[in-house]
């Protein structure tokens, strides 16, 4: 079986479900759009779901095709940039119960995260602060060892 390293935005997806749909206009997030968001913006829109329960995954394009990868059985790895944070080894962890190797630089930025928020007829809308994920440079990947691996997914 062939052998698949990615390479991307290394984010962790933190989904909030919402009782109301309303709050989208309070914190101006049009329903069901992507907005990049700063890093004072993401703890804002956190800290008015304070008291919500929230799950927390791997997120980023090609970690959550790596993730599903891996889960089918498939043998995979894993670049990005995460922060030192309770996120980043949350992404880490993630990665590795699904049977990923994570091949991770790490930032003194916080780490990246998109926030889902699922009105109640499941149509999500994100604000996503991308953090570290961005750092991830040539410098830091030039020398890495590809050989053990036959495919390279970017995103």
């Amino acid at each position: 079986m062939k052998k698949i390293l990615g390479m991307g935005n290394a984010l962790v997806d933190i989904m909030i479900r919402l009782e109301e749909e309303e709050i989208l206009g309070r914190l101006e997030l049009p329903k069901g759009s992507m907005q990049l968001v700063d890093e004072g913006r993401s703890k804002n829109v956190l800290s008015s779901f304070e008291k919500h329960p929230k799950s927390f995954s791997a997120g980023g394009s090609a970690a959550n095709t790596i993730h599903g990868l891996a889960m089918l059985g498939v043998t995979t790895g894993y670049i990005g940039v995460i922060g030192e944070d309770e996120l980043g080894g949350s992404f880490v962890k993630n990665m590795i119960d699904a049977g990923v190797e994570p091949y991770m630089i790490h930032s003194r930025q916080a780490t990246g995260h998109a926030i889902a928020l699922v009105t109640p007829d499941s149509e999500r809308t994100f604000a996503t602060f991308l953090g570290a994920a961005i750092e991830l440079t040539a410098d830091h990947i030039s020398s890495f060892d590809y050989s053990k691996y036959d495919h390279l997914h970017m995103v």
